[in-house]
């Protein structure tokens, strides 16, 4: 046997098995390398989103916060309109009471001096005269009295329905009002954490295994490749 070719084979055996497993290293940490890069690149995408998820947030909730504040605003600007048409109802109705009361008291001097008129005027003898005189003159002041009670009637009613007008055009304003805040902004939920790749396996026996192997084999065969060359040449270590 060559010693030459024996170790040639066995150097070319052991460079081809060093090499595999040199090079099967390098792969292993490449790719656990190009994981890991892939898993922080995916986490720190997730993190920048939810960043961005939780900025909007919280403007949508400082907005929707400033739009309630203009509301309560709003609402207490038609509380006050509401409650100035409604001073101005009844100043308006307490002064055509107040001019209805002096009308009354100026007819009740008229009647007073109609009545003395009339005593002063006829025969104080012919009662049938006066009575008859004083009929008509309580009469007009009578159908006068019907129509004060059926003004204040008709005062006191429109009163009525201007202060309900005015109340359900408040009720209307606001609730127009509090509809840009019935419904509170959406808030967009923040995403889960990042899917990361699983790292990569060692190299398992079994593929060492034939590596090895296929070193040997490598040497082999150029183990029998000088020996049979040397055969042929005639040549022996």
């Amino acid at each position: 046997m060559s010693i030459f070719a024996a170790g040639l084979g066995l150097a070319q055996a052991g460079m081809s098995i060093f090499g595999g497993l040199d090079q099967q290293n390098r792969a292993y940490r490449d790719q656990k390398r190009a994981i890991r890069q892939q898993n922080q690149q995916a986490a720190m995408a997730r993190n920048f989103q939810n960043l961005q998820i939780r900025k909007q947030n919280q403007y949508a909730q400082q907005a929707f916060q400033v739009k309630k504040g203009i509301v309560a605003q709003q609402k207490a600007l038609n509380l006050e309109a509401a409650e100035r048409a409604y001073a101005g109802v009844q100043i308006n109705r307490d002064r055509q009471l107040t001019a209805m009361a002096f009308n009354r008291e100026d007819r009740t001097s008229q009647l007073l001096e109609a009545v003395g008129a009339n005593a002063a005027s006829i025969d104080p003898g012919n009662r049938s005269a006066q009575r008859a005189a004083a009929m008509r003159t309580y009469g007009r002041f009578g159908r006068q009295q019907v129509q004060d009670r059926m003004q204040v009637r008709d005062l006191n009613e429109s009163s009525r329905l201007q202060t309900s007008d005015i109340f359900g055009q408040l009720r209307a304003a606001n609730a127009q009002a509090d509809a840009q805040v019935a419904i509170a902004p959406y808030m967009q939920s923040e995403l889960p954490p990042a899917f990361q790749m699983a790292g990569p396996s060692r190299p398992s026996g079994m593929s060492t295994a034939l590596m090895i192997g296929s070193g040997i084999l490598g040497g082999l065969s150029t183990y029998n490749s000088f020996a049979a060359e040397q055969d042929r040449i005639g040549y022996s270590g």
